[in-house]
């Protein structure tokens, strides 16, 4: 993750938000919430925002036990990637139309 940012702001674009799609993530172990917590904290002293798309619930109540479900926010975690688009559109104010809404 780290990198792929690395190379989108070496191109000038400003990155605001990551967004894991989760649905291959199956459990999460202590090593995996300890680097999970790492990062999060390396992107908030960017400004850049994290966030889940189609996470499980068990996952979830993993991250739940860990404290991280509440370090990331309720509002951080989203059924769908379209949701979690939706979300960054709104929370951003940005001017987006949908592909598929397209003429």
């Amino acid at each position: 993750i780290r990198a792929v940012i690395a190379e989108r702001e070496a191109t000038g674009d400003t990155v605001r938000r990551v967004v894991i799609a989760a649905d291959p993530m199956t459990d999460v172990d202590t090593s995996g919430a300890a680097m999970l917590d790492a990062l999060v904290h390396d992107l908030r002293s960017r400004n850049i925002e994290f966030a889940f798309a189609t996470l499980r619930g068990p996952v979830k109540d993993h991250l739940y036990e860990y404290g991280l479900y509440d370090l990331i926010g309720r509002d951080r975690f989203h059924e769908t990637v379209g949701a979690a688009t939706i979300a960054y559109v709104e929370d951003h104010d940005i001017d987006w139309t949908d592909w598929t809404e397209r003429a």
